[in-house]
């Protein structure tokens, strides 16, 4: 009987530190701009290997530029936990029906499923079609750029969205965005005070 309980308990322990930590955030936009859902899940499998697209990773190395052009005092090892950028076919299935990118804090679970979890690792994820769209219209690739950075400044930085009635790259609607061209001006405003209290 006691064996019985044990593993009963167990089979529970287990079910519950495996299920989903629903903190979700998702950008509400107009027409096909651009938006964004972080999620944080739980997982029993083991940390995956470094799966980062090769223009994409261009792109991350450039984030890091920047925060270092600009004194970001930031926790580095998030760049070693950021395991998977990928353009996908489809994104993970959400209640947000029109997500483009994901921002996922993955945690795994610890041993026999007791006690809290602990982050494993980072990934982002981009829709393939809208993925396509910015390559084709934006040669020099500043809204693709834009839609990166926002969501490293998720996974990264932590940050928040503006308010709403701020236009920025971590703007709730990054599609407010009209001119990339001023990308620089945005990078300097999405730096400014961050890492202060770190």
């Amino acid at each position: 009987m006691s064996r019985f309980l044990l593993v009963l308990f167990c089979s529970i322990s287990m079910a519950y530190a495996c299920g989903p930590d629903s903190l979700s955030k998702m950008s509400t936009v107009s027409g096909t701009s651009p938006i964004h859902h972080l999620t944080k899940h739980l997982v029993k499998n083991s940390i995956p290997n470094k799966q980062i697209d090769a223009e994409l990773e261009a792109i991350i190395n450039e984030f890091r530029q920047d925060l270092d052009e600009h004194n970001v005092a930031y926790d580095s090892s998030k760049f070693n936990r950021l395991k998977i950028v990928s353009v996908v076919e489809r994104l993970p299935k959400t209640k947000h029906q029109n997500a483009v990118a994901i921002c996922r804090k993955v945690k795994k679970k610890n041993v026999g499923g007791l006690g809290p979890a602990s982050y494993s690792w980072l990934e982002i994820k981009i829709d393939r079609e809208h993925y396509e769209k910015y390559k084709e219209k934006d040669r020099d690739q500043k809204k693709l750029k834009i839609l990166l950075y926002h969501e490293l400044g998720h996974c990264i930085l932590d940050l928040h969205h503006l308010p709403q009635d701020k236009v920025g790259i971590m703007s709730l609607n990054i599609g407010k965005i009209q001119d990339p061209e001023n990308f620089s001006l945005y990078v300097d405003e999405m730096f400014a005070g961050v890492g202060e209290n770190l």
